[in-house]
């Protein structure tokens, strides 16, 4: 069967090139925490993750996403904080996906339930 469209997945999905530019959301996309304004879906492209949200340059996210990118696949689930200024603490899965040594790779994410 054909891979679920990006806007049936239970979440968001980003959809990245090897420098973390968004070239591609779901509906839900744009609430990546942190990731604020982001220009609408058909007009994404240029926007950098890691630069965008800096609260996720960190050795377990952006340094998962590097290594997956150097090794030309990724799989990586995980519970994610996100911590601003402004918001309450607020976790968030994350799963880090890609194929191939070819882009793209994924950032899909849903809020975690308590």
């Amino acid at each position: 069967p054909p891979p679920p469209d990006r806007d049936d997945l239970p979440g968001g999905a980003l959809r990245l090139d090897d420098d973390a530019t968004i070239h591609a959301l779901n509906e839900e996309g744009p609430q990546f925490p942190g990731l604020g304004e982001v220009p609408p879906r058909d007009q994404v492209g240029g926007t950098r993750l890691f630069e965008a949200v800096p609260s996720t340059s960190n050795a377990l996210f952006l340094g998962r996403f590097k290594k997956g990118v150097e090794h030309g696949e990724m799989d990586a689930r995980f519970p994610y904080t996100f911590v601003t200024p402004e918001d309450q603490p607020t976790t968030y899965f994350i799963h880090l996906y890609r194929a191939g040594p070819d882009p793209p790779s994924w950032v899909l994410f849903r809020p975690a339930r308590a």
